[in-house]
């Protein structure tokens, strides 16, 4: 089986021993962007070699690749037409109530609220002492000055 798949990608790269991401990427059924992804998790089928900035990867083990996997249809049960997993429920989590959201809603605007009028007195107090700076200078008496 390994000489029949060599013989054919050799039929359509001609003398090319070496392969790019995109050449491979019909054979393999993955882009050159999620071969990527999965060479950097470690699950790459095969030997990749990096060469100048770009990733190559060698004839021969394509080819061998796809003979083992072909071995591997072959030799499976003939009832199983796919051995696709079925996909996992993911659990839903339940947010934050609304009740619960609304109470820390309201808790949070009185934390602000508290936050203004404190900065609203500090202003008027500054600015009281501000004043009395310039009453002071113009007037050469120290004027207290009530909010």
């Amino acid at each position: 089986m390994y000489e029949e798949i060599l013989k054919d990608l050799k039929a359509e790269f001609g003398k090319k021993v070496i392969l790019s991401t995109s050449d491979i990427a019909p054979y393999i059924s993955k882009s050159p962007a999620a071969q990527y992804q999965l060479r950097r998790r470690g699950g790459f089928p095969f030997k990749v070699n990096k060469l100048g900035g770009k990733y190559q990867i060698s004839i021969y083990h394509l080819a061998k690749w796809l003979a083992d996997d072909s071995a591997e249809e072959k030799s499976s049960s003939p009832t199983k037409t796919t051995d696709t997993p079925s996909p996992k429920k993911k659990t839903q989590h339940r947010g934050i109530s609304l009740g619960a959201t609304l109470f820390q809603f309201g808790e949070n605007i009185n934390s602000l609220k508290l936050q203004v009028d404190f900065l609203d007195d500090l202003y008027r107090e500054l600015e009281a002492i501000e004043l009395e700076k310039i009453m002071s200078k113009k007037h050469g008496r120290k004027t207290k000055i009530q909010l």
